[in-house]
């Protein structure tokens, strides 16, 4: 008996609430911690969950 899989959808979620690598540079004053995350992993800013929600509603 030989069964196969399909994959019928996709979806995202996004949470709002977006963190730059700004707050990391009023963190750490003294690097440049904006440039070496671009450079070295590519990141500008992540989603992140507000204080409101849950991984449920992700």
């Amino acid at each position: 008996m030989t069964r196969y899989a399909q994959i019928l959808s996709t979806g995202r979620y996004v949470p709002e609430k977006v963190l730059t690598n700004a707050y990391f540079d009023a963190l750490f004053p003294e690097r440049d911690i904006d440039a070496w995350l671009v450079k070295n992993v590519g990141i500008k800013e992540r989603h992140i969950m507000a204080e409101d929600e849950t991984t449920s509603d992700l």
